[in-house]
């Protein structure tokens, strides 16, 4: 994995071959396609109009990803342990596997996992683990911009969370495993009034 200077308008035929193709293309201010269903991590398939009535993270992930989706997950869990904000009502989060192949007791395995690294009172609710078909998978990361490509049992993917607001608005993107609650915080803010913020840092993480 290496760090790249990725710009959103730039093409991506100067990046390494490997990754041409791979990528960001950010949909700041457009609405995700909230009629699409996934699966929860209890194996109920739900849409994504019953999840989203609040500021959402969005996290794009594959669950047997060995490193920098582990990363995310595990720096997310952090922040979310210095964060304010109250989880369930100010704020949610979601993760979604880009993997159609894992199913919904991988995702229910690694929702434990992770909801077990925050130390304070976190409804269950307010984290979703979710995994789908190859359609709606490709239909949510086609409205999010997330490009993204299966070498192997792996993927060659961007990393970056993706905010959006209670009516499913994308209002800013945030790039990279680390975050500070601060930066969380100020997206989740801008999301409850729908507004739309610029990307901080482009650097984009691969």
């Amino acid at each position: 994995h290496r760090d790249l200077h990725a710009f959103a308008t730039r093409s991506y035929s100067d990046l390494p071959k490997a990754l041409a193709g791979i990528g960001i293309d950010e949909k700041l201010g457009l609405v995700i396609p909230l009629d699409l269903t996934f699966h929860d991590e209890n194996g109920n398939a739900i849409r994504l109009k019953q999840l989203i009535h609040r500021p959402t993270i969005l996290a794009p992930v594959y669950y047997s990803c060995p490193n920098v989706c582990s990363f995310l997950l595990f720096n997310l869990s952090g922040v979310i342990n210095k964060v304010d904000s109250e989880p369930g009502k100010e704020y949610q989060v979601l993760t979604f596997s880009f993997d159609e192949t894992e199913k919904p007791d991988l995702a229910l395995e690694k929702k434990k996992m992770y909801l077990k690294m925050i130390e304070k009172p976190f409804p269950e609710d307010a984290w979703r683990f979710l995994t789908g078909d190859k359609e709606n998978i490709q239909k949510l990361t086609d409205a999010i911009g997330f490009h993204f490509k299966r070498q192997g049992q792996d993927f060659l993917h961007p990393v970056s969370l993706v905010i959006l607001s209670p009516d499913g608005k994308i209002t800013r993107y945030i790039y990279g495993t680390e975050f500070l609650p601060f930066d969380i915080k100020m997206a989740l803010l801008e999301a409850s009034e729908g507004r739309v913020g610029p990307t901080l840092s482009k650097v984009l993480r691969f």
